[in-house]
């Protein structure tokens, strides 16, 4: 198993249970429920860097900076600002009670929310 697999798999298990979307975590870049179905939380990947320092490692050892998302996905009805903002809070506190997820990562920082509508 990739390394980028074991942490997605100890996010969903960190974020199961602990938001508004219960145990709607999917490690999957599309919405496999319905509407009525949601809040919901998709875990995915976009891209991983290897570090310059890693090329002056005796052993080689890759460092690696990798990009990983957490999308909440709303329903769209009256609210869905404020569902967004505390589905986004969730998150937070979920991902920062544990921000190596249980030794699978060196460290981690949030970068960017994003808000939008779809």
């Amino acid at each position: 198993m990739h390394q980028r697999e074991t942490i997605r798999a100890a996010v969903l298990a960190a974020l199961s249970g602990k938001t508004a979307a219960g145990t709607r975590v999917y490690a999957n870049r599309y919405l496999p429920v319905r509407a009525r179905e949601l809040p919901a939380l998709l875990v995915y990947t976009l891209s991983e860097r290897v570090l310059p320092e890693s090329a002056t490692s005796a052993p080689r050892i890759l460092e690696r900076d990798l990009d990983l998302v957490v999308e909440g996905v709303v329903a769209m009805a009256d609210g869905a600002d404020d569902a967004m903002d505390d589905l986004a809070e969730e998150i937070e506190t979920a991902m920062h009670a544990d921000p190596y997820f249980g030794s699978t990562c060196a460290d981690s920082i949030l970068e960017d929310t994003s808000l939008g509508l779809d």
